[in-house]
């Protein structure tokens, strides 16, 4: 999706605008709140009680996977959502600056379990990854959650990949629950998380997880 451009795709949505991000400030701190939302206390344990200043850095510097251009932004004249995720092609050509950009942040817990953890959960080649997807309250409850996951497949479909991976965290039922209800199945566990999937349809190399 270019910059600019809107996907209205379905009839009960379509006053709905999706973009993509710009680095104006009202999308940074939405950002933000999508992190915190979707995956505030992993970020946390990663990069402690600043991770926050960290993100806003990544945000701002487009050779990184968590810059503007791989946000979506859910909503018209308020930002009722959003949704930040990559494709295998963005991984190659960004995630060694983004792992190098990182890397120091985590250094005091180098030798973490939950880090390790994470560095055992390699993200399979050929799939295009969601990271973190949220409806802001109070817009949860319409639909909308589904919607963005739609638009979001619409985008990784586009990008040539063959799967959509995501990973929730075990004890939050709920998401699996969701994911579940949109076609996605599990892949594999993990200590904290579980890996889901779902099919692109294109005709790539055959899926490893």
């Amino acid at each position: 999706m270019e910059s600019g451009e809107t996907t209205e795709r379905d009839q009960s949505f379509r006053e709905v605008e999706v973009r993509r991000a710009s680095k104006a400030v009202e999308d940074r701190e939405a950002f933000l709140r999508l992190l915190e939302l979707s995956g505030g206390r992993v970020f946390e344990r990663l990069f402690g009680p600043r991770w926050r200043r960290v993100f806003e850095r990544c945000f701002e510097d487009e050779r990184n996977l968590f810059s503007a251009p791989h946000v979506l932004v859910l909503g018209r004249d308020e930002i009722l959502g959003m949704a930040l995720g990559w494709s295998s092609s963005a991984r190659r050509t960004k995630g060694l600056h983004t792992v190098l950009q990182l890397f120091p942040c985590v250094l005091p817990r180098l030798f973490s379990p939950f880090l390790f953890e994470l560095f055992r959960m390699e993200i399979p080649r050929d799939a295009y990854y969601l990271s973190n997807i949220a409806v802001f309250p109070p817009h949860q409850g319409r639909g909308l959650g589904s919607f963005l996951l739609q638009t979001v497949e619409e985008e990784a479909r586009n990008s040539g990949d063959s799967w959509l991976v995501l990973d929730v965290e075990r004890e939050n039922t709920r998401a699996l629950t969701f994911y579940l209800r949109n076609g996605y199945e599990v892949l594999r566990g993990f200590p904290s998380f579980v890996r889901l999937r779902k099919t692109l349809g294109n005709p790539r190399s055959s899926f490893r997880g």
